[in-house]
């Protein structure tokens, strides 16, 4: 799934279309240091691109934390779509950002589950994954 660039509402960038990364080289980041430090910067594309690396802001450790503070224009993160779809704060926009990897998404389940309710999600997630509808 795409990723995206929580910004405050306001900031520069917030009402584009989308951006690049390197349009977010200079702005503090949010950090989060309770997590491994690989996938604070995997989500934080640290270094970046040309090179430079993130300076990091606050901590954050859920996600409303990281809302707050991207309202109160301390950081900025990035993040999943999911996050632009699931959670609300007048205070921030998602812009998506154009030129990096998508995040992987994963489901698991136990093997030997096979409720029905299980089962359509395993053909919905496969159904998104090779673009077919197998929704039965």
């Amino acid at each position: 799934e795409g990723r995206v660039a929580a910004l405050p509402t306001g900031h520069p960038l917030a009402a584009r279309t989308s951006i690049g990364i390197g349009e977010l080289d200079d702005e503090l980041h949010v950090a989060d240091d309770e997590a491994d430090p690989a996938w604070v910067r995997w989500w934080a594309c640290d270094p970046r691109p040309g090179g430079k690396p993130v300076r990091y802001g606050p901590s954050v450790q859920t996600m409303d934390e990281l809302l707050e503070v991207v309202a109160a224009r301390q950081a900025m993160a990035i993040t999943g779509q999911f996050v632009a779809d699931a959670y609300r704060n007048p205070g921030v926009a998602f812009v998506p950002i154009e030129d990096i990897d998508p995040c992987p998404l994963s489901l698991c389940t136990r093997a030997d589950d096979f409720s029905p309710l299980v089962n359509a999600l395993r053909r919905a997630v496969a159904s998104v994954r090779t673009g077919r509808n197998e929704t039965r």
